[in-house]
């Protein structure tokens, strides 16, 4: 509920600022975008973790207006649920990445692909029994990460546009290095909308 509170009102913030901004230069290169997500784990694991949520703040240098490079991160989390009440803990990553974005179309809407390539910080943490006081001890690792993924542009003024797009996260865990066992790679499924700054 945090992380869902603060992304609204940098959300609110990001926006606030970019419509008070005047006299932009209509051939801006520089793009900023923000994005919430629910999140689909499709792999298997003992528990399988539940549907997830989490979002990305992306920065990028446009070329031209087919090609842009970014970089980005995120935060995305999942339950992961016991047999009985409750919950096991809390898997979570962070993606830091960079993205090569390919986009396509002249008018209003713009449907592009892209892929990205770096690392996700992946953590683990248990919830304690009922009763139990002791000290939460994550577990956390850092493992190569592949983002590949398409989507489709509105642009509703001439630099602004929201954006819905899909991506396939691939995490390659390790198989028991967070204490739970995992598949390598482990495969998520982020369907995002989002806000993007100076697009096209």
């Amino acid at each position: 509920m945090k992380f869902l509170t603060a992304f609204f009102f940098g959300l609110f913030l990001t926006v606030s600022a970019a419509w008070a901004q005047t006299g932009l230069n209509p051939e801006q290169r520089w793009v900023e975008q923000i994005d919430g997500s629910f999140s689909l784990p499709f792999f298997h694991a003992m528990p399988e973790p539940n549907l997830g949520y989490g979002g990305d703040i992306n920065i990028g240098y446009r070329f031209d207006k087919t090609l842009g490079l970014f970089i980005g991160t995120g935060y995305y989390q999942y339950d992961i649920p016991s047999s009985q009440a409750g919950v096991v803990g809390l898997l979570a990553y962070i993606p830091l990445v960079g993205i090569l974005r390919l986009t396509f179309g002249d008018g209003a809407f713009h449907p592009y692909i892209f892929g990205g390539a770096g690392i996700a910080l992946n953590t683990f943490t248990p919830n304690n029994p009922p009763g139990n006081a002791a000290p939460k001890v994550s577990r956390t690792e850092t493992d190569f990460y592949l983002a590949p993924g398409l989507g489709i542009l509105y642009r509703f003024s001439s630099d602004m546009a929201l954006f819905l797009q899909s991506r396939v996260d691939v995490d390659f865990t390790s198989t028991h290095g967070l204490g739970i066992p995992l598949e390598n790679p482990s495969i998520f499924i982020p369907i995002q909308g989002g806000i993007s700054f100076f697009a096209l």
